[in-house]
């Protein structure tokens, strides 16, 4: 009788192992990540809910690129002002009438002349007067007029070489500087042409309006111009 009690003791405690045995089984088995997820997964939740960054782990930084410099404007080259050659007469405009004091007859003085705007590389200036309704008939030829002149003053004497060294030529009444304006009829026009020129010229004083247009020729850097009118009835 002992030894039955004592054997079914035993069957009860194998079969408790046993039932123990196979609950162990059942228990789910924790699934062990590779170590490269381990590296991109691991971050640490503090307590608020907030995941941390491992201290190791790379901090990727926003790539900041530095602002393009815009391209420069290329600059347009200086280009220097022109100023054009003029000449101007304050006894009349272009295209205007002659006072009489400057007619042959009507007193025969020399009108006051201003010029500006000589081209670089001037070294003299020439001023010749013409009547092309005259046949081209001279009244003034004034030449080797210095760079630094800038005008001539009214009545200029009928002189062969003027006070700043400039020569007067043979006008086509026979004498030196200025005879005025005397048509035998009509109005008759009257230009005033001053030359640039690129050299002095080497003639002397009571030279032709023919020999003084000769010598400018391929001396001549530019022209201004001024025309006067004057009629047989005034």
């Amino acid at each position: 009788m002992n030894i039955f009690k004592t054997t079914l003791i035993m069957l009860v405690g194998i079969i408790m192992v046993l039932s123990s045995l196979a609950g162990c089984k059942g228990e789910s088995v924790p699934v062990t990540k590779t170590s490269q997820e381990s590296e991109e997964n691991e971050k640490i939740t503090n307590s608020n809910g907030i995941q941390e960054i491992d201290d190791e782990e790379e901090i990727d930084q926003p790539v900041i690129k530095p602002e393009e410099e815009a391209p420069a404007e290329e600059s347009e080259p200086v280009v220097p002002e022109t100023v054009e050659f003029t000449l101007t007469c304050i006894s009349f405009e272009d295209g205007g009438v002659l006072p009489d004091r400057h007619s042959y007859y009507g007193g025969n003085k020399s009108p006051e002349l201003d010029w500006t705007g000589k081209p670089e590389g001037t070294v003299s200036l020439a001023l010749v007067v013409d009547d092309p309704d005259g046949g081209n008939w001279c009244h003034l030829i004034t030449f080797n007029l210095g760079v630094d002149i800038e005008g001539l003053g009214e009545d200029q004497p009928p002189f062969d070489v003027l006070g700043d060294g400039a020569k007067q030529g043979k006008n086509d009444f026979g004498g030196l500087g200025w005879g005025g304006p005397c048509p035998p009829s009509g109005t008759h026009r009257y230009y005033f042409r001053l030359y640039a020129l690129d050299s002095m010229l080497d003639l002397p004083a009571g030279a032709t309006m023919s020999q003084v247009q000769a010598a400018m020729e391929g001396h001549i850097l530019d022209t201004a111009a001024l025309m006067g009118t004057y009629s047989a009835s005034n």
